[in-house]
């Protein structure tokens, strides 16, 4: 009385209650009596005892609570004290600070009718987690280090088991816990899945499901041979932090969205690493449908590589980043083509610049690293390229040597003060002001002799008129003094 029963395998028709209140199953009449095998699990609801456990998790107590039943002392003990000493062990390893769950984490003795038939299972949701009365240290160590490989920063279910595997292995030997982990026999290889194919529970056959759990400690074994501790601290801190690989080139941290999965983690794991797996994802994880991805993708990481040592100081645009994130390659690769075009320009931009004196200006890099195409910096180039050419022709102009007559010409005119307005216009960007500055520079040049020499015909127009009046004057004035002489002259 007071006991749950559940049938957990076959097909044995709803139970009968008899007279006297007992549960009877029936199976009917059997054809093969000697197959048929039959076994019941009950459990008590309710009969647990709580107990808290604290634990230094990289510089912050940490209490989960321990809920045992009340007649299993042992297993709450031994959990708390596992709990107590390889939470902190775990913490250093990985390197993450504790998460921060919406409710305390409790850990609750279950049987494996509660734990869907396995030894533990973690709810990080409910900030639970049930392991059988009967399971091993290694279990409740693994149970513990999915605190962190709980799916919040890995998507797939291979990494998380994969790592909280390998950490409570070495969790295991660093508080002087000897376990048994899970081992990949030559039985088990048998029933070998790609790990990409290993779904949620209840996905793939027993055999397949043990499989999985061995080959993915191999895995994660082989992967943090390559990538060293510091290596997967490294990796751990970016996917938690929502930072993947393919940073902008010139340094900086772009956050994205949702947990890594087996594309991120391997681009972050080589980015971080400095060294390939792609072998290691071919033999464990790839299904048959994922390798012509990891083939394209060989292609696109050495186009990419080369691309941004010929972006050379810029960002590699987002759109071309996104790409290579998402596994567009071919996409990818559309883009770096469009964008080889605009450096090619660049070059050009620069090297006319140069030649000129002139300080390019950065709205042809801003243009390249927006996430709008290349349609405007090939635009923007076109122009600057315009706007060189209009003050090389207005430089050209200049004389090499100033005439009197030129020099009368330039009178009122500041050619050299247009030349500089155009520099400096050109330098933040303003074309428009540039060349306008640079045109009349180059105007007042050419028009400085012409000008000169209608200014110079004025000056002598105007002194011959300035000579004619005069002139006009002193023979008026002579005729007068006549007259007043000879008026005023006495006859003897």
């Amino acid at each position: 009385k007071g006991y749950q029963v559940a049938v957990e395998a076959g097909r044995i028709p709803a139970p009968t209650t008899a007279a006297d209140g007992r549960t009877v199953f029936r199976t009917g009449a059997l054809a093969k009596p000697l197959d048929f095998f039959a076994y019941l699990v009950a459990d008590r609801p309710g009969a647990y005892k709580d107990s808290t456990v604290t634990a230094n998790v990289l510089g912050r107590n940490v209490s989960v609570t321990v809920r045992g039943w009340t007649d299993d002392a042992a297993w709450a003990q031994r959990v708390r004290r596992l709990l107590g000493s390889g939470l902190p062990a775990l913490s250093e390893r990985i390197g993450l600070p504790w998460p921060d769950y919406d409710k305390p984490l409790v850990v609750t003795e279950a049987v494996s009718r509660s734990t869907g038939g396995y030894a533990g299972i973690f709810d990080p949701s409910a900030g639970e987690v049930a392991i059988a009365y009967y399971a091993d240290d290694f279990v409740v160590l693994h149970e513990a280090a999915h605190t962190w490989f709980n799916g919040s920063i890995l998507a797939d279910r291979w990494s998380n088991e994969a790592f909280a595997s390998y950490y409570a292995e070495l969790a295991a030997a660093d508080i002087k816990t000897k376990v048994t982990t899970d081992r990949l026999t030559a039985e088990l290889q048998k029933s070998k899945v790609p790990l990409n194919a290993w779904g949620p529970v209840g996905t793939l056959e027993v055999p397949q499901e043990d499989y999985a759990y061995a080959a993915a400690l191999v895995l994660a074994r082989e992967i943090a041979k390559r990538a060293g501790e510091r290596g997967l601290r490294d990796v751990w801190g970016d996917a938690a932090e929502r930072i993947s690989a393919y940073q902008p080139s010139s340094g900086g941290e772009e956050i994205v969205g949702g947990p890594v999965d087996w594309r991120g983690l391997l681009d972050l794991l080589e980015e971080r690493a400095g060294t390939s797996f792609d072998d290691l994802w071919r033999a464990w994880v790839a299904r048959p449908e994922d390798l012509p991805l990891l083939d394209a993708r060989i292609g696109a990481r050495e186009r990419y590589d080369a691309f941004v040592n010929t972006v050379d100081g810029w960002h590699v645009p987002l759109s071309i980043r996104d790409s290579m994130r998402a596994w567009r390659f071919d996409q990818a690769m559309t883009l770096m083509q469009g964008a080889d075009s605009v450096l090619t320009l660049r070059k050009r931009v620069e090297d006319a610049a140069t030649d000129a004196g002139l300080t390019p200006p950065k709205t042809l890099r801003d243009a390249f690293e927006d996430d709008d195409g290349f349609e405007d910096a090939l635009a923007e180039g076109g122009a600057e390229l315009e706007a060189i050419e209009r003050y090389t022709d207005a430089v050209a102009q200049r004389p090499a040597e100033t005439t009197p007559i030129m020099a009368l010409g330039l009178i009122g005119q500041t050619p050299d003060v247009q030349l500089a307005a155009a520099r400096d216009a050109f330098a933040r960007g303003d074309l428009a002001a540039s060349a306008e500055a640079s045109d009349h520079a180059a105007a007042s040049w050419l028009d400085a002799e012409p000008s000169g020499q209608r200014r110079a015909f004025s000056i002598v127009a105007i002194i011959v008129a300035l000579l004619f009046i005069l002139t006009l004057i002193v023979v008026s004035f002579r005729r007068r003094r006549r007259r007043w002489y000879q008026a005023t002259r006495i006859e003897p």
